[in-house]
């Protein structure tokens, strides 16, 4: 699952590019699809960040010192 999020954002960047410089859209649409696509990173950064934070709740940092003077 976590493999089609990059790949589907990066093959619309392609497509947004391929159409921008052959030219056959409108300025608009343009501007719609730059949107989403920016829309689209995003939501991919973010996937990652929750996953990054998930995986770090799950396995929290050992603070050693505090085993360090049990008596």
């Amino acid at each position: 699952m976590n493999f089609f999020i990059p790949l589907i954002s990066t093959l619309a960047m392609v497509a947004c590019f391929i159409a921008l410089f052959i030219g056959l859209c409108s300025a608009p649409w343009q501007l719609l699809v730059l949107i989403l696509l920016g829309g689209l990173r995003m939501t991919e950064k973010l996937l990652q960040d929750n996953q990054r934070r998930s995986l770090a709740d799950e396995n929290p940092t050992i603070a050693f010192s505090q085993f360090a003077n049990r008596r």
